[in-house]
């Protein structure tokens, strides 16, 4: 490594889409840069599934750390208080982790993982910056933003939950493979849909998918991201379709975020969750879209998510208590049915907010680096 390389050190949950886009614009800035990413050791709590983002980042070639970290849910339950006892551990695995590191800068993206690595990088007095994604704050982030040197936020609404003296409005990183996907003007012949249910999986939505799957099927093109714990269900119902019906059937457990664009391009209407990374991305695209938000946030953000994409006309909601297989069905006939006029109208909005947003943070990170 060059001597003149910065070190920085990236952490989170939940974050590798994000991190990913930040990663490719300090790869090809003017400076060297030596990146670490920390993250949890574990994609679900409870299980001895690896983190998709230690997976993914390691394959890149970033030196990867693990911690011991769980998710602290609003109720208080027995595994709240399992889950506080990881703290003090997950602390000392991070100050052990950037003492041997010894990075100029911390980028946060939020999540449980990231919290015990801000502590540990404030307590070492490293400068600390904490991305949000989301119009409302996540609650790592809203603990995180004590500590923080900088708190880069991705929308105006954000202002609201942090100290403005601390705040730079960057916009929501978003990779390259996705910013360079044309705008879809006219739709496939052989219509098709994404049902996007993120790198960990939504068993709400693959619940709702069962019953209209073959109907779907009779006259779309299906490519279907399911997460690891539903993968297997779906594999054995692809093999039980008629084949005509197998043939338009595309099921996936995870997909790279680096190979995600493909199926967008692919892709006429998308059905997701409202996480900010992909409302970003449907936003940038124009993609018609409908959205199903996680209800139980701390500040309901995934809604708000949504409603600013709504709000643009690129999507429409289902609340997850409405969801239904006759609801989706319905929800993704009508996108289709309009799909025309909607794609009139988002062709004609702003769709540009995100696409400058990794050279900011990187510009941040520079910044700081240098102090």
């Amino acid at each position: 490594m060059n001597k003149l390389s910065k070190k920085v050190v990236l952490t989170g949950g939940h974050g590798a889409t994000t991190a990913l886009s930040v990663i490719e614009a300090l790869q090809k800035s003017s400076r060297s840069w030596e990146i670490s990413w920390i993250g949890a050791k574990k994609a679900f709590q409870g299980r001895s599934i690896p983190s998709y983002e230690l997976e993914l980042f390691k394959n890149l070639g970033l030196k990867t750390f693990s911690i011991t970290s769980e998710r602290f849910a609003r109720q208080f339950t027995l595994r709240n208080i399992l889950s506080l006892a990881y703290v003090p551990i997950g602390l000392v695995q991070s100050l052990l982790i950037l003492r041997k590191i010894k990075p100029r800068v911390i980028l946060s993206f939020g999540g449980y993982a990231s919290t015990p690595v801000v502590i540990a990088g404030w307590i070492f007095r490293i400068p600390v910056i904490i991305h949000e994604q989301t119009i409302a704050v996540g609650f790592a982030n809203h603990i995180a933003s004590y500590l923080a040197t900088k708190i880069a936020i991705s929308r105006p609404e954000s202002v609201a939950f942090f100290s403005q003296q601390k705040i730079i409005l960057t916009g929501n990183p978003i990779s390259e493979n996705i910013a360079k996907i044309v705008f879809k003007k006219v739709l496939s012949k052989q219509k098709s849909i994404f049902i996007f249910c993120g790198s960990r999986g939504s068993q709400v939505i693959n619940k709702a998918l069962v019953p209209i799957l073959p109907k779907l099927l009779e006259s779309h093109t299906v490519y279907h991201q399911t997460g690891h714990l539903d993968f297997e269900v779906f594999n054995k119902v692809q093999v039980n379709l008629p084949k005509i019906l197998a043939e338009r059937y595309n099921v996936y457990d995870f997909i790279n975020p680096k190979n995600v664009a493909d199926i967008y391009q692919k892709s006429d209407v998308v059905v997701a969750r409202a996480g900010a990374n992909t409302v970003s991305e449907l936003v940038s695209l124009g993609k018609p879209s409908i959205l199903i938000p996680i209800p139980w946030t701390r500040y309901n953000e995934q809604h708000k998510n949504a409603l600013y994409a709504k709000n643009l006309g690129v999507s429409q909601i289902i609340e997850e208590k409405n969801l239904r297989p006759e609801v989706l069905l319905n929800e993704i006939e009508n996108t289709f049915h309009g799909w025309n006029k909607m794609i009139s109208v988002i062709e004609n909005k702003d769709r540009n907010i995100d696409k400058n947003a990794s050279s900011k943070v990187v510009k941040l990170l520079e910044e700081l680096a240098e102090n």
